[in-house]
């Protein structure tokens, strides 16, 4: 067994910053940020490949404002692809409220309004009671990740240049806000890559990050610093082969729905007991985070085993059972698969949930080392240990295990 191997946190940091930028499901940012890892891939002498996978998609259609009798197109700032049950996002909409500024505040009369902002304002994102609100000023990409961030979103949509004017002068007026969905089959990419294994290559240690930021987010610590710490496993394997077989999957989604990691399962784990353990690497490693921490599933043996592998830290991290959420975990774990998960802890009130004040200069390199060296060190164990002492458990007898 070697004695805790490193990764490289500073090449980690200096890739988090080659993906400073915007990376949402689907987009030709995350399309960038895919071809960006296959050059990495391809310097460090693995092979990577896209993985395209079909996925259903919902977007805006045929979305405008009506005063008077007169209608004219708007551009949804959400599209409605991001509902669901932690975003009360609507699919559809066909509202009317009396069109008034944004600063003049809830109606006295206590009348619905289609609220107008005049200029951006991320502290004022949603407007308090409003049925909708429209936007008179330039698209500004971050200004999404602050309307998604009240636990209810008001509707809202961008006016064209155009059509600014007029509604300026209709203030005070009845308006009608709608739009339809149109439903279509996206094709979606999740990217891997695999070192095949010595000694037992039929044996498989996934290691997984999700690629996609939240949307109008640079997402630094969630989750560019995953996807480089990736790196610097697939780096580390490159340099020393493993026993078993280690594969690397950067997923589409996880900020939707974890489309990309459930579409892996569904499509590539037709023998999940091949697979002896999945390691997530979500790390949240800023600066304004906690402690490094380690989840688990799989049951005691599974908490038993990671304990014991990371005894001699200093200072020891906590290993607990983790509560099933919303994280690439889930897909394999609801398969049977053990997981892991090395990860700074959220704080109160959290910095950053989802923001773009999640840059790569609040990135902490000291956390950053100590998530990517322990999930490191949970990797490298599995793939060399002869017996591991945890196997392949069912979700509902784990569920059972864990209570």
């Amino acid at each position: 067994m070697r004695d805790n191997p490193k990764i490289n946190a500073t090449g980690a940091h200096r890739l988090i910053w080659e993906l400073n930028f915007p990376r949402p499901c689907g987009s030709e940012g995350e399309r960038r940020a895919a071809q960006l890892l296959l050059g990495h891939l391809k310097e460090i002498g693995v092979p990577g490949k896209l993985e395209p996978f079909s996925s259903p998609w919902i977007e805006a259609s045929d979305a405008c404002v009506e005063i008077g009798g007169q209608a004219v197109p708007v551009r949804p700032a959400i599209e409605p692809v991001l509902s669901g049950p932690f975003r009360p996002v609507p699919e559809t909409l066909d509202v009317t409220g009396i069109l008034s500024l944004e600063i003049e505040g809830p109606s006295p009369s206590g009348e619905p309004r289609i609220v107008v902002h005049e200029r951006c304002n991320y502290a004022r994102a949603n407007a308090a009671g409003a049925r909708a609100q429209l936007f008179l000023f330039e698209e500004d990409p971050a200004l999404v990740a602050y309307v998604l961030a009240s636990d209810q979103p008001v509707p809202s949509a961008y006016v064209p240049a155009e059509h600014r004017f007029w509604v300026r002068e209709n203030l005070g007026q009845v308006a009608r806000v709608r739009w339809g969905a149109r439903r279509f089959i996206k094709k979606l990419t999740n990217v891997s890559a695999e070192i095949t294994g010595w000694g037992r290559p039929e044996e498989i240690v996934i290691v997984g990050a999700h690629l996609d930021s939240f949307p109008g987010t640079v997402g630094a610590s969630d989750n560019a610093a995953g996807c480089a710490l990736l790196m610097e496993v697939a780096r580390w394997f490159a340099e020393h082969p493993p026993m078993r077989t280690v594969r690397m999957v950067w997923f589409t989604g996880e900020e939707i729905d974890r489309r990309g990691s459930q579409a892996y399962v569904r499509d590539h784990l037709a023998e999940p007991e091949r697979v002896v353990l999945y390691v997530n690497v979500d790390s949240g490693c800023s600066i304004e985070h906690g402690s490094v921490q380690v989840a688990v599933t799989g049951g005691d043996a599974v908490i038993g085993w990671a304990k014991e592998l990371l005894a001699d830290r200093t200072p020891v991290p906590e290993v607990r059972q983790w509560a099933i959420s919303s994280a690439d975990v889930k897909a394999f774990w609801e398969d049977g698969v053990p997981t892991a998960w090395a990860c700074a802890r959220m704080v109160t009130p959290y910095p950053h949930p989802h923001l773009p004040t999640d840059t790569p200069d609040k990135i902490d390199l000291a956390k950053l080392q100590v998530v990517g060296d322990i999930t490191l060190t949970l990797v490298d164990a599995a793939q060399q240990t002869d017996r591991l002492p945890f196997r392949r458990i069912r979700w509902d007898e784990g569920q059972g295990a864990s209570q």
